[in-house]
């Protein structure tokens, strides 16, 4: 009677035990992959909504005294004990705290305070005569306030909060802000990287702010420059009223709603391997209840390919 196992029949066990154990690191491989990813599509999604709630429900976390000098034209601030001012602690100044400028950058998600003068809508707007008088809309009431974007030059209040989407991902821009007739991904009527101050053509910045006239939240998607404190032009205060200008005077261009989104196409962070065949899109629109993940089937689906040499993606799927 034979005993045992022949070399070859020992060989073919090993062989076969091996390719199982392969495909069982294989598969397990790619589910941590798509785990992974798929916490950070959602980890950014929540992060998004967190910057609504807390423009919706404001709290001032600035412990410093801030000197808000503000007339009807501009709007400046400075910490105290400069410039001969003595500043005013929190809550007691002529400025208050409007909303978060987000700006989206590789792998980081900055939020810069939007901060504005404190406005009386019943008789601080100005009217084609040029004279006070009762504000119209949100709009004008918005345009009142000489808003400014707390960084640069006006980078005395509180610091900006920087986030790191999890697991080394980045949110790709996947919207232009070009008109819809020659750009498919366009959102806009205009071309507003060349004819105002926004610059550029890929819509990177979200503007969240509460109306001043009846405290709705209103969100403008914008194509911005990095707002970081050591760019000159956030310390020209040429600049930040024509940048101020240009957001006001397009705001029909930039206001976003249920049924008017931007896009972000979010990369897997280690490899820009595509787990599922394509990346998830993220849009947004005018509210945290239109903040959302977009299926990758479906009639309502979207989805982008990967990075290509210039750092650009495919979507398919319209925005």
């Amino acid at each position: 009677m034979k005993k045992g196992f022949t070399i070859i029949e020992t060989m073919l066990v090993l062989s076969v035990t091996g390719l199982l154990s392969v495909g069982i690191m294989v598969g397990w491989s790619v589910n941590i992959n798509r785990q992974r990813y798929d916490d950070s599509v959602n980890t950014f999604k929540s992060d998004i909504q967190q910057i609504f709630s807390d423009v919706e429900n404001p709290t001032n976390q600035n412990d410093r005294k801030i000197a808000c000098t503000s007339n009807t034209r501009s709007l400046s601030l400075s910490e105290g004990g400069t410039g001969g001012h003595t500043g005013t602690s929190r809550g007691a100044s002529d400025c208050i705290l409007l909303g978060k400028f987000v700006v989206f950058e590789g792998n980081t998600l900055t939020q810069f305070d939007v901060i504005g003068r404190d406005i009386n809508p019943q008789s601080d707007c100005v009217n084609s005569y040029g004279t006070r008088d009762a504000c119209k809309d949100a709009i004008e009431a918005l345009r009142a306030t000489n808003f400014v974007i707390a960084t640069g030059a006006n980078g005395t209040a509180n610091p900006p909060i920087v986030k790191n989407l999890e697991w080394r991902a980045r949110a790709i821009p996947a919207t232009e802000s070009r008109g819809k007739f020659n750009f498919p991904r366009g959102f806009n009527d205009i071309d507003l990287g060349v004819q105002n101050s926004l610059n550029g053509h890929t819509v990177n910045g979200l503007m969240i702010i509460r109306s001043p006239l009846d405290g709705t939240v209103i969100t403008m998607a914008i194509p911005v420059a990095s707002p970081d404190s050591s760019s000159n032009q956030y310390n020209n205060s040429g600049f930040i009223n024509n940048y101020r200008n240009a957001i006001i005077n397009n705001s029909n261009s930039l206001i976003l709603s249920h049924n008017r989104r931007i896009g972000f196409c979010v990369i897997n962070g280690d490899t820009n391997v595509l787990v599922y065949g394509r990346n998830k899109v993220v849009t947004i629109g005018g509210s945290a209840s239109s903040v959302e993940v977009a299926p990758l089937d479906g009639d309502n689906s979207r989805s982008c390919g990967a990075l290509d040499a210039q750092g650009r993606v495919d979507i398919r799927g319209v925005l």
